[in-house]
């Protein structure tokens, strides 16, 4: 179940972990890349775990930016890279260390539901692992949105410019954009040594697509919608098929009239879906 924060709302036994992931291969599908660096951070505590990953593939592709660092297999080794499913105990390990039983794990990544989310999830899934119950995900991109509204960029880097006059060193390293993101978010909550209760969003559980993946969906729409209790890109779907005979019309009508979104961004949102549903 999703969990809407509110400015000043405590997430009873929340405990915040800050984390990046660095991939090779199709980012845009989790299916067809895999994680090569992993860095997580204890937001109170500041204590830092970082691992670099082999995922075992026989070639890799070169990287698509001059930025990116190409993966090797010789880089692999002489990083002590090792198999995820070797890793998922030492994470395990590192996340519980800090929270107490039945406590929310909450993970907390820029541009979480594009990659670090979904490609965690596979991971996991690859080695035969399911994400337990109560580990969280949280998303800074609407977040740094809603508070530096006129930044002219949101990626991490550019956040951190603005912010503290120079750019990330040695970005696109897992530890180092864990670090960057973790000192952006105390600037953004000022100086608070927790997050809870100072963030503003949407928690989402795993296995669940985040409502702002639909495109024209944003942090207004994504609220109206959990409101009336339409948690997740699933159940937005669910009630396209079920409730409205993937009518778009009717679609577009319960928008307006059950949610109270306006009649144009209903349009819009209602073609993302009708988008997605043809995709799937």
């Amino acid at each position: 179940m999703s969990i809407m924060l509110d400015r000043g709302s405590i997430v009873d036994g929340a405990e915040y972990f800050i984390y990046d992931i660095e991939a090779v291969g199709d980012s845009r599908d989790p299916k067809k890349c895999a994680m090569w660096d992993i860095c997580i951070l204890h937001y109170r505590s500041k204590t830092t775990m970082q691992q670099y990953i082999d995922p075992g593939w026989s070639s890799y592709p070169a990287a698509p930016h001059p930025e990116l660092q190409t993966v090797t297999k010789d880089l692999l080794t002489t990083k002590g890279a090792i198999p995820f499913k070797e890793f998922i105990p030492r994470l395990m390990s590192m996340l519980y260390n800090h929270t107490h039983h039945a406590s929310k794990v909450v993970l907390v990544s820029h541009g979480n539901y594009m990659l670090d989310k979904p490609l965690l999830e596979h991971e996991m899934s690859r080695c035969g692992e399911l994400i337990p119950g109560n580990w969280y995900f949280f998303d800074t991109l609407p977040w740094f949105r809603s508070v530096y509204k006129h930044f002219s960029s949101y990626s991490l880097n550019n956040i951190y410019k603005s912010l503290f006059g120079v750019p990330i060193s040695n970005r696109h390293s897992a530890r180092s954009d864990t670090l960057a993101l973790s000192r952006a978010l105390q600037h953004s909550v000022g100086g608070s040594a927790t997050l809870n209760g100072f963030l503003t969003g949407v928690l989402y559980t795993a296995y669940v697509t985040p409502l702002q993946r639909v495109r024209f969906i944003g942090s207004t729409v994504e609220r109206k919608l959990i409101g009336c209790g339409v948690q997740c890109v699933e159940d937005l779907m669910h009630i396209f098929i079920r409730t409205c005979h993937i009518v778009p019309a009717c679609m577009s009508t319960y928008l307006t009239t059950v949610v109270g979104i306006d009649v144009d961004s209903a349009n819009k949102i209602t073609a993302s879906i009708v988008t997605l549903r043809l995709r799937t």
